[in-house]
């Protein structure tokens, strides 16, 4: 359900984060979506 999708791209959004810190999620998401 839509809850449940939130909280899958929540905790992507977090490791994106981690991985790329906060500066790489924007590039991430123009790329991704």
């Amino acid at each position: 359900d839509a809850k449940r999708r939130v909280n899958i791209r929540r905790y992507i959004e977090n490791n994106i984060r981690e991985k790329f810190g906060f500066m790489g999620t924007p590039l991430y998401f123009k790329f991704k979506y």
